[in-house]
Formats: structure tokens, sequence, C-alpha cells
């Protein structure tokens, strides 16, 4: 918990609802566009899933260790660079 917060609030990092949104927004990106998706966006978004659940799993071995759980806030990071590679790769004006 940070410094300062009650014992036994959340712990401290984006957590899950900020890797669902992400993981939404990877989604929308890869089938939202008409036609079918491509086979490198439907790569992009089963990588995007590995990548955070494989933080979430880093981050909590972390905390069950006493340490901080910065991979879930690096998983994050990733995937919203997925996102960005998605929409640049999509050719759109948003």
């Amino acid at each position: 918990t940070p410094r300062g917060a009650p014992p036994g609030g959340p712990p401290a990092g984006p957590g899950p609802p900020a890797g669902l949104l992400l993981l939404g927004a990877t989604a929308t990106l890869t089938v939202g566009p008409p036609g079918p998706p491509s086979p490198t966006s439907l790569a992009a978004l089963v990588l995007a899933l590995v990548v955070l659940l494989a933080g979430y799993y880093r981050s909590r071995l972390a905390v069950a260790r006493g340490g901080r759980p910065v991979a879930a806030f690096r998983a994050v990071m990733v995937v919203a660079l997925i996102d960005v590679v998605l929409l640049l790769a999509s050719g759109r004006v948003v």
C-alpha cells in the first residue's frame, strides 16, 4: 500500500481496471474497422492479452514477496504502445 494509506487497502499500481480498459481499446482497434480483422491486428490483440496477464501475475508475485507492483504498470504501458501502433497502422485520422 502507498505511504499514508490505511493497511489492507488496494495495492498501488494501475491494477486490472486499467488493463481491461486498454484491452477493450485493443479489441476495438482490431475488430472495429469495416471488413475482417487482419492477422497482424489479431496477433496484436493476443499479444496485448498475454502481456497484461503476465504483468498482473508478476505484480502479484512481487507484492507477495514484499516488492512493488511495477510489472503491472509496465504491462499497461506496453499495451498502450500496441494500441498506438495499431492506430497508426490503420492509417485513419481520429
